[in-house]
């Protein structure tokens, strides 16, 4: 007998989905501790359900010729040391079920799987390991002659030149002898308002279109992601159909905490706002969580499967509302050109 490592047992380790692209998977493991275990990622097809939960059973039911690459990263919500798995070779348009195996001392144990598909689509493409935007790790809007690693340059360079104005102005703060907040310093400030800049500035891109059915805000709908339709020459990021020139595709839309935060960690004259009411809902979305089912498809939405973009906020500290643009009173901005306002500081 193997163990099965339970999600309901905090001490029990992990994987997390962050995202797919046509070809490949990225997955994230829990917290690690020296001596780092060893561990990797099992992907199977065709396995019956009744035996999901047999080791023997997956590893007949494996995908062969797969390629596995194990890193180590911090990214996530507390900063500590987890493997990343980028799973490649993977079959566009499928779906799959994927394993962490991990051994305890020197017997082989089973985590609860978890349903991944692949994108139809060629133009969102996967990209992670940015220095600057840390904690993107998803697929974005790409053209297909540009590799992962390019791309992954060409969207931190570009969104490093748009926080530099904000790094400016935040240093003429005196934060050191200034106290503005009880619970939130310039170091806070600094991170949240990169995270939001990130969000905006690369944005996540998805194979649902609002065409699916699935519309946020819906009272008849538990749990639905926040999308938006992006037509050829419509992302909110020119830079992105100036240089990329994508066709057209879906965004995942950005968690509309990343933007609570920015307003709730930086100092008052800075002026950051965040949009409510109807505003809020064409920007942002909403964390949610559920099943939903739209002519006769059922969708999970969980973290594995997000309705929103977190950028690895911590699910805790996220607005879990359908409503959530009702119950905030912090006014207007997304816009891009918001970052101008720091080159006239």
């Amino acid at each position: 007998m193997h163990p099965v490592y339970n999600n309901s047992d905090p001490t029990a380790p992990y994987i997390t989905l962050d995202d797919t692209d046509r070809n490949s998977a990225l997955f994230l493991s829990n917290a690690l501790d020296e001596p780092f275990p060893n561990s990797t990622i099992l992907i199977t097809s065709g396995q019956p359900t009744g035996l999901s939960w047999s080791l023997c059973a997956a590893k007949l039911h494996s995908v062969p010729q797969l390629s596995i690459n194990r890193t180590i990263t911090t990214r996530g919500p507390t900063n500590a040391t987890r493997y990343q798995f980028l799973i490649s070779n993977l079959t566009d348009n499928a779906s799959y079920q994927a394993y962490l195996l991990q051994e305890n001392n020197g017997v082989a144990g089973i985590s609860m799987p978890i349903p991944i598909k692949t994108k139809a689509s060629a133009v969102c493409q996967l990209i992670y390991d940015l220095p600057f935007c840390n904690q993107v790790a998803y697929s974005v809007p790409s053209n297909s002659a540009v590799s992962r690693w390019d791309l992954a340059a060409q969207y931190d360079t570009q969104a490093q030149a748009l926080f530099d104005p904000f790094d400016v102005s935040l240093s003429q703060f005196n934060c050191e002898s200034t106290q503005y907040s009880l619970v939130r310093n310039c170091t806070d400030c600094y991170r949240d308002y990169k995270t939001w800049l990130c969000s905006v500035t690369i944005p996540r891109c998805t194979d649902l279109t609002s065409s699916a059915g699935l519309i946020q805000g819906s009272d008849k709908i538990k749990a639905a992601p926040a999308v938006r339709d992006v037509p050829i020459n419509g992302s909110r990021n020119p830079w992105i159909d100036s240089t990329l020139q994508p066709s057209a595709w879906t965004e995942l839309l950005p968690c509309i905490d990343l933007c609570y935060h920015v307003v709730q960690s930086c100092p008052p004259y800075l002026q950051f706002f965040c949009p409510v009411g109807d505003l809020a809902s064409v920007q942002y979305g909403y964390w949610q969580t559920g099943n939903a089912t739209v002519n006769g498809t059922t969708y999970q939405f969980n973290l594995n499967n997000p309705t929103c973009n977190r950028m690895g906020l911590d699910i805790k500290l996220l607005t879990l509302s359908s409503q959530g643009h009702k119950l905030r009173t912090f006014s207007c901005s997304f816009c891009i050109v918001f970052f101008m306002i720091f080159i006239l500081l």
